[in-house]
């Protein structure tokens, strides 16, 4: 899941991910921070397990695409939640 959270604006742009049917979700992995302001992410998943994650920046001038697996990111979260 990508999200912003809802109190700060459009920054930081972060990822969570669930690994047992959405349980628990270890959260607060920042793919988008800093003093600009990140809108419109969409990811999808494909069907070789790459997740694709397009948004933008800049006022939406800057379109970004970032490329990853689960297995990559996994261990890179700083906090668990439990639901």
């Amino acid at each position: 899941m990508v999200y912003k959270h809802p109190l700060s604006g459009r920054t930081p742009l972060s990822l969570a991910l669930s690994i047992d049917g959405g349980k628990t979700w270890r959260t607060g992995l920042d793919i988008g921070a800093g003093k600009r302001e990140f809108a419109y992410p969409y990811a999808i998943q494909t069907s070789d397990g790459r997740i694709q994650l397009i948004y933008t920046s800049a006022g939406r001038t800057e379109i970004h695409r970032q490329v990853f697996r689960e297995e990559d990111i996994a261990g890179a979260f700083p906090e668990t939640v439990t639901l």
